[in-house]
């Protein structure tokens, strides 16, 4: 037998197991270094400890959330808050529904805008029944061009202006309003939290 000891308090089994010492046999050790390794890769390690100091689920204040667009959510934080699995998250983000910022290590953080996001693209999959592909369509639909007042000459070379598929944040963007621009903080990218009421949005811009 080897006795392992944590003496590390902020370490993933010590907050998770709650215990000094973990008996464990020699030939099982891999496995355990395995299981370790597979939780940490899925961001479960990130939402529990204070290594990153970003917001973890307990420290939450639902009254002082922090300022709508700073990154400040690991994805296992996110996934908590919006009720859905890491998976999901990632499968959203490769539809172009998001852009979560990346750390220097290249681990994901969320804004508060971004779990907007997420949950109003829950809504619209469990209560509408869309698809990934319907719902893509929909955020193309936001009116981007008459949000940022876009001059007629950039329209006409804009790809964020005609497609189809894609919401325009997730287009080929390279001159106009737009090319410098970090879409994260775009009026654009904020009207994608409320796309489950894409009238309104369109009543608000357009007529």
């Amino acid at each position: 037998m080897v006795q392992i000891f944590f003496t590390n308090y902020n370490s993933l089994l010590f907050r998770y197991i709650q215990t000094y010492v973990i008996f464990i046999r020699i030939e099982n050790f891999a496995i355990v270094y395995r299981m370790v390794w597979v939780l940490h890769n899925s961001g479960w390690y990130e939402s529990c400890t204070h290594k990153y100091r970003y917001i973890r689920m307990a420290d939450i204040d639902k009254n002082s959330l922090p300022d709508k667009h700073a990154p400040v959510y690991t994805i296992g934080v996110a996934s908590e808050l919006v009720g859905v699995s890491v998976a999901s998250l990632r499968k959203y983000e490769e539809a172009n529904f998001l852009l979560p910022h990346r750390t220097e290590s290249n681990h994901r953080r969320y804004s508060q805008v971004d779990i907007e996001i997420l949950h109003c693209v829950r809504r619209m999959i469990e209560r509408c029944g869309m698809s990934i592909n319907g719902l893509g369509r929909i955020l193309a639909l936001i009116p981007c061009w008459a949000i940022k007042g876009c001059p007629e000459e950039d329209r006409e070379n804009c790809d964020a202006y005609y497609n189809e598929d894609i919401p325009c944040w997730a287009a080929n963007i390279n001159h106009g309003v737009c090319a410098e621009e970090d879409c994260r903080l775009c009026d654009v990218y904020e009207c994608a939290t409320d796309a489950c009421h894409l009238k309104a949005i369109l009543k608000r811009y357009i007529e």
